[in-house]
């Protein structure tokens, strides 16, 4: 079973069941998932408002403010 195979059941000749793999997560989300790694959320909800960082202003993008600290620190 663990390599894919399909075991089928017989009663004296008559199918009684089959005995098929049971499928396997597709996707990022569904392996994290089944991996226990990723936890969904129990309930839907908004997400919190961002923070204010000091000395940021809040229209400035973070990710931008991050590469231009290590480019400043590269050299």
């Amino acid at each position: 079973m663990r390599a894919g195979e399909t075991v089928q059941v017989t009663d004296r000749g008559t199918l009684v069941f089959t005995l098929v793999p049971h499928p396997q997560p597709t996707g990022l989300r569904a392996t994290l998932t089944a991996e226990g790694v990723l936890k969904p959320a129990t309930a839907p909800g908004r997400l919190p408002d961002p923070v204010e960082i000091e000395g940021i202003a809040p229209d400035v993008s973070l990710t931008e403010e991050i590469i231009a600290s290590r480019d400043e620190e590269r050299w």
